[in-house]
């Protein structure tokens, strides 16, 4: 079963929200400064959901 687009999006927005949420505080800055330009980059997306699922880590 070939998966979506939006699929992939959502599972990799997943992922990234659960390695800022599980970082530790003297190790935040490390993770977000490979993830977080990717993770911008996805309100670009044509996907309704992608965009809606990235405000949520950002604001949430």
């Amino acid at each position: 079963m070939a998966t979506t687009t939006e699929a992939r999006e959502l599972e990799l927005v997943g992922k990234v929200e659960m390695r800022i949420a599980l970082a530790k505080d003297d190790k935040l800055e490390a993770i977000l400064k490979p993830y977080l330009p990717p993770l911008l980059l996805k309100l670009a997306s044509e996907h309704q959901s992608v965009r809606n699922k990235v405000v949520f880590v950002e604001f949430g």
